[in-house]
């Protein structure tokens, strides 16, 4: 606790039991929060993610033929972001767009 905490262990060996629980309690709040956040790793996958299925709808769309729907463009929702668009792009969630991939042109 004292590493997690930054406070040194002489100094959590005088809180009483109240104030220990509320400093795990705050460790705790922290870890889930920093568990919450986006990080640049998980946007620079979200954005290959997105640029690898507008090559496989740009694929499909030259071997195919004229008049076959195309799957609806990726967009992976980011945190805050609400998953529906106005645009009418779809949220797809991952096991739909590997049997997208699965399926894909011939």
């Amino acid at each position: 606790m004292a590493v997690a905490s930054g406070i040194s262990p002489l100094d959590l060996a005088e809180l009483d039991f109240d104030q220990l629980d509320e400093v795990e309690a705050a460790l705790v709040e922290r870890e889930v929060e920093q568990a919450r956040r986006w990080t640049p790793e998980l946007e620079l996958l979200a954005q290959q993610t997105e640029i690898l299925h507008s090559q496989l709808r740009a694929y499909l769309a030259a071997h195919t033929d004229k008049g076959s729907s195309l799957p609806p463009p990726l967009r992976i929702p980011r945190p805050g972001e609400k998953p529906a668009r106005p645009d009418g792009a779809v949220v797809v969630k991952p096991s739909a767009f590997a049997a997208m991939l699965a399926g894909g042109a011939r």
